[in-house]
């Protein structure tokens, strides 16, 4: 084990499913992190692969800083495992990773930074790297509700959030699209959030790609409309906020159609 500091206040969570290919460089980028976590919890979801075998013999090989924790379970999906890994976290902050993912090194240091001079923040994230915009200073923006309505501006392996701010299960894991998005806006209602003008991941993949596209367009539509109506439900938001927020989701989802098919 090298000698970086070990930080005792971030649990780094990555849910795994199928992830042989990608899950070492995913440990490796949050290792080779200059403000190290307390420990990486992965929750090997079922997987079919050698993946929990590789982060064995990961682990095994003791070439990471901070405590790497195994802990596999039946398959029930990324949200599940998401809580699964909250459950036994036992740091101040969550960090989420996917296992396709890569942290950018100075990511978590730069984000934790933040935190200790705007203690009243309870999550910060960044932008997903292929949206990326221009403005990268390190600065911030804060992302009240109101204007969370109208765009998911965090990717989830950017995000890191207080643990003492995340309800019970957090992830609705009957949500099968947009189910990050829906947390987001549930802490909003009552937090402050903060979006990093900073690089966060190395991540190369893009949201709206593959077979069956124009199929999974609509269920993140169908996903995100449903959050504005359970804002709704609860009272969180007002009728005329369900109005504007659903009809701009869907102005965006008409307009991303007209997109993938005219590149046919």
């Amino acid at each position: 084990m090298n000698k970086k500091r070990v930080e005792q206040l971030v649990s780094v969570v990555i849910p795994c499913y199928n992830s042989e290919k990608t899950i070492i460089p995913c440990l490796e980028s949050v290792c080779g992190q200059d403000y190290v976590p307390i420990e990486i919890i992965v929750v090997n979801d079922g997987s079919k692969d050698k993946s929990a075998e590789v982060i064995a013999d990961f682990i095994n090989k003791n070439s990471c800083p901070c405590k790497i924790i195994l802990h596999s379970t039946q398959n029930a999906g990324p949200s599940s495992a998401r809580n699964t890994g909250i459950e036994l976290a036992n740091g101040e902050f969550i960090a989420f990773l996917d296992a396709d993912d890569q942290w950018l090194p100075g990511k978590l240091s730069r984000q934790m930074k933040l935190f200790a001079q705007e203690p009243q923040l309870a999550m910060i994230g960044a932008n997903h790297p292929s949206g990326a915009a221009k403005k990268q200073d390190g600065s911030w923006t804060p992302i009240p509700l109101k204007k969370l309505l109208f765009k998911n501006y965090f990717q989830t392996s950017s995000v890191i959030v207080r643990a003492a701010q995340l309800p019970a299960a957090p992830f609705r894991i009957e949500q099968k699209y947009s189910e990050d998005y829906d947390l987001w806006l549930r802490l909003a209602v009552k937090n402050q959030l903060a979006l990093i003008h900073s690089p966060a991941t190395a991540d190369t993949r893009l949201p709206y790609a593959g077979s069956g596209l124009s199929s999974r367009i609509w269920e993140m539509e169908r996903g995100e409309l449903s959050n504005y109506k359970r804002l709704r439900q609860r009272k969180e938001i007002s009728a005329y906020d369900l109005l504007k927020s659903s009809s701009f989701s869907m102005l965006k989802f008409f307009i991303r159609l007209v997109k993938l098919f005219t590149r046919k």
